[in-house]
């Protein structure tokens, strides 16, 4: 049995046909009893640690397979599985608003609610994941892509349908606060990852490569399904659907937009540089992975503590004290990680990488935008659990054509890779800069409960 020392299930934590609160004594606390949670700093730690393994794990295999693939295969990868990213919207917003909602009535104490929110979610999670397999294996069929494009993107049909599937598995297990078996997870992942993805790699190139992470993905759930603090059910119920799509679209919409964001200067070094320059570019995106970790970390913590807090005191400023708690830790972790990795990492990677040593100082100037990243991940989480998704879809959209003109300016005026990556830096500051001022406008006024019926 695979185990990281964590906590045996609870009685709390029995499933939901029994009628039990799932949530325990996290249920119908105040803000400072949440926010002092004496198990967030334990599920923290290891959390973090599990995490900090698996993406260990997919860093140290995605060098190894940029080595074996090279520049213009591994850039193809970089092309293709943005496909993975905008692909995980076609749920239309079920799964977030499952996310959302799963904390939230448990935090009324509605367990019933709580129970058929999972069964609508996981009935959506399948029904998707099945139909946009089935669309972007009919596009790898087209005659406009060569035939290593093809195949590549036949196998991230396959790798979209497994992820589809491991998503609504960590949506359950965080809108639950379970991560403790999130760290049982991950840490599966860690050991199948290399295990299954490198050789893979090694005898069937990139189709293989992709292959690989379907299967690693699917033996690491299957591992740990039978853990589960909850029943699996299905229930396709229209009234249902749409009501946790109009919930959770809107949080959707804000994750394309901040895909879109994060992935941008791919497109325009697609665009205007080529493939070849892409594969360069792969430092500085493995980089910013790399970086993203243990803030992404502080940030899946925190959400479902926000959605609990305000579905149980319903006022914006109760969750002032977790937003604070979200930056302050997330600047603690990225600061020295970004010296570590800017000023250590990145230098001594051609002596590995070879090939791509003139992506290194664009690897070096990007990793600088994760500060502004990681101060604005809890105003982010704040206004998805309010309601407020206009304001924050207007940030992005802000950032996002800030970003796309000035990395199309700076590469047309001879700045290359250097460009597109200083237009990261300066678009991420202003998103920050627009995600701040629109929390702190909220917290004084009144609550809409329109928003958080």
């Amino acid at each position: 049995m695979l185990a990281v020392g964590l906590t045996r299930l609870k009685p709390e934590a029995e499933p939901d046909s029994i009628g039990r609160d799932p949530f325990g004594a996290l249920s119908h606390v105040n803000t400072t009893e949440l926010a002092r949670d004496r198990r967030l700093a334990p599920e923290l730690v290891t959390y973090a640690g599990t995490t900090i393994l698996v993406q260990g794990s997919r860093f140290v295999v995605s060098l190894v397979a940029a080595k074996l693939l090279g520049p213009f295969s591994f850039g193809i990868w970089n092309a293709v599985s943005s496909v993975l990213v905008y692909g995980q919207s076609a749920h239309v917003g079920v799964l977030n608003g499952m996310n959302r909602e799963v904390p939230f009535h448990s935090g009324r104490g509605d367990a019933a609610k709580v129970a058929q929110v999972r069964r609508v979610g996981l009935t959506v999670g399948l029904v998707s994941a099945f139909l946009a397999g089935l669309a972007t294996l009919g596009i790898s069929r087209l005659p406009t892509w060569g035939p290593a494009v093809s195949a590549a993107l036949a196998a991230t049909a396959v790798l979209l349908v497994v992820q589809q599937l491991y998503q609504y598995l960590q949506f359950a297990l965080k809108s639950s606060i379970r991560f403790d078996l999130m760290s049982r997870l991950q840490l599966a992942l860690t050991l199948a990852f290399p295990l299954l993805v490198i050789p893979s790699t090694a005898f069937f190139g990139l189709p293989g490569f992709i292959a690989g992470q379907s299967l690693a993905m699917a033996v690491a759930a299957a591992l740990v399904v039978r853990f589960l603090p909850f029943e699996f059910g299905f229930e396709w119920n229209w009234p249902e659907i749409l009501r946790l799509a109009r919930i959770g679209l809107p949080i959707m919409t804000a994750g394309i937009l901040y895909a879109l964001l994060t992935t941008v200067d791919r497109w325009v070094i697609l665009a205007l540089m080529g493939t070849v320059s892409l594969g360069y570019y792969s430092l500085a995106i493995l980089t910013m992975g790399a970086l993203g970790v243990l803030p992404n970390v502080i940030s899946e913590q925190m959400y479902p503590r926000m959605a609990l807090t305000f579905g149980s005191r319903q006022a914006y400023a109760a969750v002032a004290p977790l937003i604070k708690r979200q930056v302050m830790l997330s600047l603690m972790v990225m600061i020295p990680l970004l010296a570590v990795v800017a000023l250590v990492v990145l230098p001594l990677s051609p002596r590995f990488l070879p090939a791509f040593t003139p992506g290194v100082i664009p690897a070096q100037v990007a990793s600088l935008s994760f500060v502004f990243l990681a101060i604005s991940g809890g105003f982010g989480n704040f206004l998805n659990t309010v309601g407020k998704q206009g304001m924050y879809l207007l940030a992005q959209g802000i950032a996002l054509v800030l970003n796309t003109v000035l990395s199309i300016l700076l590469v047309s005026s001879g700045w290359g890779l250097i460009g597109v990556a200083l237009s990261l830096v300066v678009s991420y500051a202003v998103y920050s800069a627009v995600l701040a001022l629109v929390a702190a406008r909220l917290f004084n006024k009144p609550m809409d409960a329109a928003h958080v019926a």
